[in-house]
């Protein structure tokens, strides 16, 4: 499988956070993995997890979070 890097603003297109949305924001973070997954091929990398943080402005524990239950619904795979 060929890994594809995605331009970093690209991605953060995919994670609109609304803070006032009573959703988790987790949630929301799996929301957006969701429609980027739907979106690109198989194998494209994400930016990495002190970014998506720093990007998003969340904590890294929210976003573990989010990324396992992606990792376990079958959406990322963990390299």
């Amino acid at each position: 499988m060929v890994s594809v890097k995605v331009m970093t603003m690209d991605f953060f297109n995919y994670l609109q956070l609304d803070r006032k949305n009573n959703l988790p924001i987790y949630r929301q973070i799996v929301n957006g993995l969701e429609r980027f997954c739907a979106d690109f091929p198989p194998g494209t990398a994400i930016p990495a997890e002190r970014d998506i943080c720093a990007g998003l402005n969340v904590s890294r524990t929210a976003l573990r979070h989010a990324l396992q239950e992606c990792v376990d619904r079958g959406l990322l795979v963990k390299k």
